[in-house]
């Protein structure tokens, strides 16, 4: 059998969200599974065990919200175009059933009836704000109008007579009638966008929630107002983002900007249990929940989706932490059982491979934009376009920090807490997060690595040549320099042994050198990827390294061979694959623009 990749386990992103609206955290009719959006994809992750994650990546555009239908045998995933993909939920290819475009703008929810024949959505179009139709054909099944502005949310009443309604920044409820919908009443109670609105499980009642900080409760069947929660006090000290109601209609959970999460009694209108989720004004806001069969899940704006535990409110069950942004670089442990993973955003975790499990690297002085990072002797160090490089030690970031003369593009780690940074027109070396030494050169360095036995660095160009320099006393004397790949230097790295170093440049080109023979290049077929390459990594043999590629692609190389050995093509779909390392003789962990890890193995 020809040797290839084989996906193990996804790392999965963490929801994206928006300071001031409610994201997307949905659940499965059959309680098993629940959704998120992140980017172009659509995240299908095991409730009881979260660890388990499923990626649908068939969206050109960035994705808005998804839902399953009530029979539990489909989804439905909106974009910023205004797009629809309805798509099964059984066959792991999850095959496309249909694709409409009812709006021509974002949209913003998904709604079906019971028998999941019909479906409305509603968001920001141009010459309408939402749309019912037929599920099988796309044909109109009424008209949500009497929109005057963007429609926010939208549910269906679970049992007939089927009534919708609609929630929109007007600050208005509309109520609908059918099928076919039609309008039938309206209510302004709100001050604010009308965040959210849900029927209860059994239809008796729908609520209405908005950034007013109140939420009301109405007549399912009617539209008729019935009350406030928290009778005429506010149910919360900022706005109420998102409502989802328990399995028997008789709780409902609310959560706020306040950074907090309450359980209502319905028929009392006051609140059973409250969650108090943090103290970060910004990041600890509560944009999204969802009450699933026995579980309560509720979403930060930072991603993190906590699991609500309400015996004892003070502390989450399970908290899922990831990345909300694309993965920029990633860096293994010595024993290779873990491996941190740097977002652009700034943000780090340490990702266990066997658990699936993420901790967040705390600290208050944080890299704001990440470039790369590197890992030796138990610590991690980071660099970004803020221009400092950072110490990471025991899950936690040094309040010392080293700031650069330029602006960092590489950073290897070496040991006995040396550093070296690669940047515009400087080569620092950093020891204990103490600038020792600082090398001018006349180009822009884009790459960077660091000799196994720490005697040369090997330094790539934007303009495609590699510079090797000896390092002795801590101080760098240029050695050699060739011209090595067309196109940029992206990323250099020295195989563990010493003897090779590879290349790989924005022109696709993926070169080897022999260290040994004054870097001469090991030759290759005309072999290169189809677009720029991001990131070079070794195994830990020393005889096969990967590549990755702006196309999504990965490459393993062997050595002894002029072409590669495997060409896997969309690895983290249609997002490019930033980053990759091996953390066995068989198995690489990859990052990619979908905010993903993705564990593979190799097979030869």
């Amino acid at each position: 059998m020809p040797p290839k990749l084989i996906r193990k386990t996804v790392l999965g992103s963490t929801p994206e969200t928006t300071r001031g609206a409610r994201c997307c955290l949905t659940g499965d009719p059959k309680g098993k599974n629940f959704l998120y959006v992140n980017g172009k994809s659509v995240f299908i992750r095991d409730i009881e065990n979260p660890v388990i994650c499923d990626v649908y990546n068939e969206h050109q555009y960035a994705t808005t919200y998804a839902k399953y239908t009530p029979s539990g045998f489909y989804i439905a995933s909106s974009d910023k175009s205004g797009k629809v993909r309805i798509w099964d939920t059984v066959n792991k290819e999850h095959v496309l059933y249909k694709e409409y475009q009812p709006i021509s703008g974002a949209i913003r929810d998904i709604a079906f009836t019971e028998d999941s024949k019909r479906m409305i959505v509603v968001g920001e179009g141009r010459d309408k704000y939402g749309a019912a139709f037929l599920v099988d054909t796309g044909t109109s099944v009424g008209a949500i109008d009497s929109l005057t502005k963007t429609a926010i949310s939208c549910d269906i009443r679970q049992c007939r007579p089927y009534r919708a309604v609609v929630g929109s920044d007007a600050f208005k409820v509309n109520f609908y009638q059918g099928p076919p919908f039609k309008f039938h009443s309206k209510h302004e109670r709100h001050a604010g966008f009308v965040h959210c609105v849900r029927f209860s499980t059994n239809g008796a009642l729908f609520a209405s929630a908005s950034s007013d900080k109140t939420c009301y409760l109405y007549d399912g069947a009617t539209g008729e107002f019935k009350r406030g929660l928290a009778g005429d006090a506010q149910p919360h000290d900022g706005g109420i983002y998102c409502v989802s109601w328990s399995p028997d209609s008789t709780q409902l959970l609310t959560s706020s900007g306040d950074r907090t999460v309450k359980i209502w009694d319905v028929e009392t209108g006051q609140a059973v249990t409250t969650f108090k989720m943090g103290d970060d004004k910004i990041n600890d806001q509560q944009v999204a929940c969802l009450w699933q069969n026995k579980y309560l899940l509720t979403l930060s704006l930072n991603g993190n989706i906590s699991y609500l535990d309400p015996d004892n409110p003070s502390k989450p069950i399970r908290i899922i932490k990831g990345h909300q942004k694309a993965v920029k670089s990633i860096a293994a442990t010595e024993d290779k059982s873990k491996v941190y993973a740097g977002s652009y955003d700034g943000i780090t975790n340490l990702w266990d491979i066997d658990t699936g499990e993420a901790i967040a690297v705390e600290g208050s002085d944080k890299p704001s934009l990440l470039s790369q990072i590197s890992y030796c002797e138990k610590k991690l160090s980071t660099c970004g376009i803020d221009d400092v490089s950072r110490t990471v030690e025991d899950g936690s970031f040094h309040d010392t920090s080293c700031k650069l003369d330029s602006q960092p593009q590489g950073i290897v780690r070496g040991a006995g807490n040396l550093a070296i940074v690669a940047g515009i027109e400087k080569i620092t070396v950093v020891r204990n997060d103490q600038k020792v030494s600082v090398l001018d050169v006349p180009f822009k360095a884009t790459s960077v690595d660091l000799h196994p036995n720490q005697s040369e660095v090997a330094v790539g160009a934007e303009d495609g040549t590699m510079y090797i320099y000896t390092l002795a006393s801590d101080t760098l004397t240029p050695k050699t320099s060739f011209k090595a790949i067309e196109g940029e230097i992206v990323r250099c790295r020295y195989s563990p042994d010493g003897e090779y170093l590879v290349g790989g440049s924005t022109g696709k080109f993926v070169e080897l050198w022999k260290v040994q023979d004054d870097y001469k290049p090991v030759g290759h077929v005309d072999y290169r990827h189809y677009t720029k390459v991001h990131d070079v990594a070794w195994s830990p043999d020393s005889r096969h390294y990967a590549s990755t590629s702006m196309d999504g692609s990965v490459y393993i190389w062997d050595v002894n061979e002029t072409a590669p050995l495997i060409q896997e093509k969309a690895v983290h779909g249609r997002s490019e694959t930033n980053s990759v390392q091996w953390v066995s003789e068989n198995t690489i962990v990859t990052g990619g623009g979908n905010c993903c890890l993705v564990v593979s193995d190799v097979e030869y």
